[in-house]
């Protein structure tokens, strides 16, 4: 097999790891060649961006190569890709870049000038990196033997196209095999698994052969033999060698040493705490300790000494990453005074002390002093009514055992006895203490003071407070009023609204500038603390119109009182968008409703009848409110509650023809301050057709109906009228009717048809309606004449006879 042939078969075998792999490292095509590489990068390939000094490209279908220069100095080369409308980019990075993180780096080269066609390194150049704008090539680079190189080759377009890679002619391509690095020598833990990897970064292996020092010479490892990568799990220490050997039988080799180390334990301590007593003479609470000759041999448990060891240290921290280990551990004082001081012990791998997973425990050293009385504040309660009275100053519910944990401090509760006493003289001689584990009842009001006496239960040493340790104090409750009330008006008639239930402090208590409100949905809330509103200040009812919340009142020494707070929602506002309109249509009456105004319908005033106004607006508030609703034609009466208007159903619009505004006024009886008013009824009056006096239509009797004497016209064209009847107004706004009498003008019944036969003979009078198609309202009082004419009379005939004078037909009659 050839060696362009072996070369293809490689880039193959590299390209697809390349795409499974997806790591950097792992899609290195190693080159060790000048001749001319033909690839096409895949779309799926997507690596991380690629850093340069003046452009960060996207490697959405990246190839990778590595080469190493064997001779020469200047590195220069060609992309061509095969398709002259394709867009390659490339980044150059190096010399000897680490490919596990290239990708942090900055490339030393870099072409993104989004060109078509050709693209590379090039002597005539003079620009290390290119933008998207810019020269096609960027400058060569100066190069020395030995040193690698990684060049990235991106296709930007995204049709797919090959390229073929040209090298120049400047350097010549190292192709000798190199052995895959087998690391620097390793110290591993008992029980790790080791592989080296002797795969090589150029060239092509056709063998291995692995050896092994244990100590006593290189044996051949011929289980290993061909594999380029072994794997090491027996703990077997030693040199570890590679030879490979490639096709034109080059020899390299490798070696390193592996040193597989004991995993160290440690035996916890039977106890958490060490305690030991402040007997050093100075009582400061601190005490030296020699942690070595304490600890070490419970902590190793019978492990080698010659191999193990133990270190202290003061954190955890500290023990994990072996730092900042105790210094002198023979010497050791501990840190704070009267405060358990944890020691962390690691066991250590004297040998490779950072190797194996660390074997850590701890435990305190707990320094007992002499007991310290520590100040305590006060035993505050407030005052209850256990005794039948909460505002005397005296409780029955003092439990003193419930300070131990304050006189006793950090000091353990398990070590000491805490005794209280009613005087010095009962403390000093432990006479007569006071039971502290049930109830007891202060005999003083309101202040106390109690004595105190602690014995250390293993030492048997004692304090005892000079004079008393703390007071007893039954402090007073807040004074309060319950059951106060807050009312509002609901903004949208559903009961509920928002409440600052803080208004109500002022009302609760006179104090309240120096005392704290909170509250509570419940009584029960209220007295655990808990479900406490959170935001007082914007509260919304939960039961509609009225509900309770309950509020504790807390002073400055947090005693507290419970109390109900009423809330009451009271409605009279009525939405925007409730909006009643109501038509008429101009009647024949006058502002009184009197038919005295000369059949005027004209002067914009009508009867209404909005009374079911009220039962709608009544219906928007919720049923357990009351609400009263009251009708006025201006503000100013609505809102003094004057002249308000009583004929809801036969309402006469005024002061505004033709559209007029009803004020509606909302009270609720059970707030007398929430009221709405609000103009929510427009009257509107739609005006009548506006008809002339209609001319009477003349008709000269015919003979249709056979006489023509009679003065029956069978074809009387009544809509001839109709355009006299509307004047200007637009004929497909309005619809003109015809009638007999006004009984059927009025009703717009029995219209008559146009041709009309009259029914009354000469002369018969038409009743008229003209309605507005849009508004529907008509004017029906008009009415004119059909007169109908008789025809002129004609005498007999008679012959009149001249003589013809002249002979000619002709003669002159008189």
């Amino acid at each position: 097999m050839n060696i362009k042939a072996r070369l293809f078969l490689l880039i193959a075998f590299i390209f697809i790891s390349r795409v499974s792999n997806g790591q950097v490292c792992d899609v290195v095509i190693n080159v060790c060649s000048n001749e001319l590489i033909s690839s096409n990068p895949a779309d799926e390939d997507n690596f991380p961006d690629l850093q340069a000094s003046c452009v960060t490209i996207d490697g959405v279908r990246s190839i990778w190569y590595k080469i190493k220069i064997e001779s020469g100095s200047e590195l220069t080369f060609d992309i061509n890709p095969t398709n002259p409308g394709v867009d390659y980019d490339f980044v150059v990075y190096g010399p000897d870049p680490n490919c596990e993180n290239v990708t942090d780096d900055i490339a030393i080269r870099a072409n993104y000038s989004g060109n078509l066609g050709a693209t590379g390194l090039s002597a005539s150049s003079s620009n290390e990196c290119i933008p998207a704008v810019g020269s096609t090539y960027s400058s060569s680079i100066n190069v020395r033997p030995g040193e690698e190189y990684l060049v990235v080759v991106d296709r930007y377009s995204d049709n797919p196209s090959t390229f073929d890679l040209i090298w120049g002619d400047g350097v010549v391509l190292d192709c000798s095999i190199v052995v895959g690095d087998l690391g620097p020598d390793q110290d591993v833990c008992e029980g790790t698994t080791v592989t080296l990897d002797a795969t090589p970064t150029d060239g092509v292996a056709v063998g291995y052969h692995w050896f092994l020092d244990d100590g006593s010479g290189f044996v051949e490892l011929e289980d290993e033999e061909d594999n380029p990568i072994i794997t090491i799990d027996n703990d077997v220490s030693g040199i570890y060698r590679v030879e490979v050997i490639d096709e034109d039988e080059n020899l390299a080799d490798d070696e390193v040493r592996i040193t597989f180390h004991p995993q160290p334990i440690i035996t916890p301590l039977p106890f958490e705490n060490y305690e030991q007593c402040d007997t050093d003479g100075i009582e400061d609470g601190f005490f030296t300790f020699n942690l070595k000759t304490l600890f070490d041999s419970d902590l190793l448990n019978g492990q080698d000494t010659s191999i193990f060891e133990v270190v202290y240290y003061n954190s955890q921290n500290d023990a994990e990453n072996n730092t900042n280990p105790i210094i002198n551990p023979e010497n050791y004082t501990n840190a704070i005074a009267l405060t358990p001081d944890e020691i962390f012990a690691r066991t250590v791998n004297i040998a490779a002390p950072e190797v194996c997973d660390p074997a850590i425990t701890s435990f305190n050293l707990v320094v007992l002093p002499n007991p310290s009385l520590q100040i305590v504040q006060n035993y505050e309660v407030c005052d209850d009514d256990s005794d039948g009275d909460d505002t005397n100053g005296i409780v029955q519910n003092f439990i003193l055992s419930s300070m131990d944990v304050l006189v006793l401090g950090i000091q353990d509760p398990a070590d000491f006895t805490v005794a209280y006493f009613e005087n010095q003289s009962d403390a000093d001689n432990d006479s007569t203490p006071i039971d502290k584990i049930n109830p007891y009842t202060n005999t003083t009001d309101f202040s106390q003071p109690i004595f105190v006496r602690l014995t250390n239960n293993v030492t048997q040493c004692f304090s005892v407070s000079a004079g008393p340790l703390f007071e007893l104090v039954v402090n007073p409750k807040p004074t309060i009023t319950n059951n106060v009330l807050l009312e509002v008006c609901d903004d949208d008639q559903d009961g509920f609204a928002s409440f600052d239930l803080t208004t109500a402090n002022p009302l609760i208590s006179l104090n309240f500038a120096n005392e704290t409100f909170q509250y509570y949905p419940s009584e029960l809330d209220a007295e655990n603390n808990t479900n406490e509103i959170a935001d007082p200040a914007n509260y919304t009812n939960v039961l509609d119109t009225n509900d309770v919340v309950w509020v504790r009142t807390s002073n400055a020494n947090d005693c507290f009182r419970i109390s109900q707070v009423n809330l009451e929602v009271t409605s009279t506002e009525i939405p925007v968008t409730f909006q009643k309109s109501f038509e008429q249509c101009d009647d024949y009456l006058d502002t009184d409703g009197n038919d005295t105004a000369g059949n005027d319908d004209t002067d914009g005033i009508a009867t209404f009848d909005f009374s079911s106004v009220t039962n709608e607006i009544v219906s928007l508030f919720p049923a357990s409110q009351t609400i009263n609703v009251s009708y006025y034609e201006s503000l100013v009466d609505a809102n003094n509650l004057t002249n308000p208007i009583l004929n809801t159903s036969t309402y006469r619009n005024i002061n505004s023809p033709f559209t007029q505004q009803i004020f509606i006024r909302v009270d609720n009886p059970a707030n007398i301050n929430c009221a709405y008013v609000g103009t929510h009824i427009t009257l509107t009056v739609n005006p009548v057709p506006e008809i002339d006096v209609i001319p009477n239509l003349d008709i000269c009797d015919d003979a249709n109906d056979g006489d023509d004497t009679n003065g029956f016209v069978q074809s009387i064209d009544l809509e001839s009228q109709t355009p006299i009847i509307l004047g200007t107004q637009d004929p497909a706004n309005f619809t003109v009717t015809y009638h007999l009498n006004t009984s059927d003008a009025v009703s717009g019944s029995n219209s008559l048809s146009s041709p009309y036969t009259n029914t009354t003979a000469d002369q018969q009078t038409i009743f008229v309606r003209v309605t507005n198609n849009t508004t529907g309202c008509f004017v029906d009082r008009l009415s004119f004449e059909v007169v109908i004419h008789p025809l002129p009379v004609i005498s007999d005939i008679v012959e009149l006879k001249q003589c013809d004078d002249d002979n000619d037909g002709y003669s002159f009659f008189n």
